[in-house]
């Protein structure tokens, strides 16, 4: 994905609100890639962050990088699932969906 600058503190959120936190990955100061945080992330914390309402400076996901990570999740698991090693499936079927969805 292209690289988007971060809005400077556009709204202010509630205490109670999460506020998720985009991966900067190789990007320059006050920049951010929405695929470095799906892609380079533990998978449990790039579900996190598809499930996350708000992020600092206004980040978000693009469409493209959420159509292209679901395609890449999709391949590799139908490349995955007739091999004959123990693996589970069940995290990456709830990252494809969250990307789906």
């Amino acid at each position: 994905g292209r690289l988007r600058p971060l809005a400077p503190d556009e709204a202010k959120v509630q205490e109670e609100d999460y506020v998720g936190r985009q991966v900067r990955g190789h990007c320059p100061e006050g920049e951010y890639s929405d695929l470095s945080t799906l892609v380079l992330q533990p998978k449990h914390a790039a579900i996190k962050a598809l499930f996350t309402a708000k992020f600092e400076g206004g980040a978000h996901f693009s469409s493209f990088s959420l159509i292209f990570v679901y395609c890449i999740l999709f391949g590799f698991t139908l490349a995955s699932g007739g091999m004959a090693y123990p693996f589970g499936l069940f995290v990456p079927h709830i990252m494809a969906g969250a990307c789906f969805g």
